[in-house]
């Protein structure tokens, strides 16, 4: 897909030098997300437990079914747990966090972003992945806050031992200037 012109022009005036902090050995850069990094061994997306969120479903609408059929197929799947992480592979790693159950209010918690964050650390060491593209989980379809997930990105990150080198974090463009102050001021107290 091509990026338009403005794009272009933001990519170019980014500045990605300025834009990163390194917590525990392992680089954070906070970049919009429209301008996401085309190269990383990994992209994490946010899902929910009947994986209805972010990409449309897998069903489609046929002739040979009738609709209340894939209706009832796609009540009837099994739901998958809040807290895991589903690994779908190709060359770059897709990672569905299950962060979110949509029938609970609010929809997520922050003991399952905790456990998809451990997930997505166990599955970094287990395929060596050094690039991750990651996004603010339980604030693109909720309303977790920026600081309460990067406190614990920052919690899980002081204990991980493997290859990852460096994170991509996905951000609204306006909350990057806020995302990387408040990791400047981890990174002072460290």
């Amino acid at each position: 897909m091509k990026q338009s012109m403005s794009q272009e022009i933001l990519k170019l005036a980014w500045d990605i030098e300025q834009s990163q902090v390194k917590l525990c050995g392992i680089t954070i850069i906070i970049i919009p997300e429209n301008l996401a990094p085309d190269e990383v061994n990994a992209i994490v997306e946010e899902q929910d437990t009947s994986l209805v969120l972010g990409q449309p479903s897998k069903i489609t609408i046929s002739d040979d079914k009738p609709s209340w059929f894939l209706a009832n197929k796609l009540e009837s799947q099994e739901l998958l747990e809040p807290g895991s992480v589903i690994l779908r592979d190709g060359k770059t790693k897709k990672l569905h966090a299950i962060v979110h159950d949509l029938d609970c209010e609010p929809t997520w918690k922050p003991e399952w972003i905790s456990q998809a964050l451990d997930n997505i650390f166990s599955i970094t060491n287990s395929y060596s992945i050094n690039t991750l593209q990651l996004p603010v989980l339980g604030a693109q379809h909720g309303k977790f806050k920026l600081e309460e997930f990067l406190a614990l990105l920052h919690d899980k990150i002081k204990t991980y031992h493997g290859p990852l080198e460096k994170i991509w974090l996905i951000l609204h463009r306006k909350d990057c200037p806020q995302a990387l102050s408040y990791l400047k001021e981890i990174d002072k107290q460290e």
